[in-house]
C-alpha cells in the first residue's frame, strides 16, 4: 500500500469515528423528532460527500481489511 493510500484510509477511518460519535450525540440530545431528523439528514449528506472522495468503491475491500470495524 502506498503512503498516500495509507493516509487516505486513516483519514477516512478517523472521519467515520467522528461521524459515529456525533450521531450518538444526536441520539442522546433532547431534540424533537423533526429537529433530530433534519440534523441527522444534514450530517448524513455531509458524511456522504466528504467520504466519497477518500476511498473509491474499488478500494472498499482493501479498506475494510484494515478497518473491519467500519463494516
Amino acid at each position: 500500500m502506498s503512503q498516500t493510500q495509507e493516509l487516505r484510509y486513516r483519514f477516512y477511518h478517523e472521519l467515520e469515528t467522528i461521524y459515529h460519535r456525533f450521531f450518538d450525540e444526536i441520539a442522546q440530545a433532547n431534540l424533537g423528532d423533526g429537529e433530530a431528523g433534519r440534523l441527522t439528514q444534514a450530517v448524513l449528506l455531509s458524511r456522504q460527500e466528504g467520504l466519497k472522495h477518500l476511498v473509491s468503491p474499488d478500494e472498499i475491500a482493501d479498506y475494510l481489511a484494515i478497518y473491519p470495524e467500519d463494516a
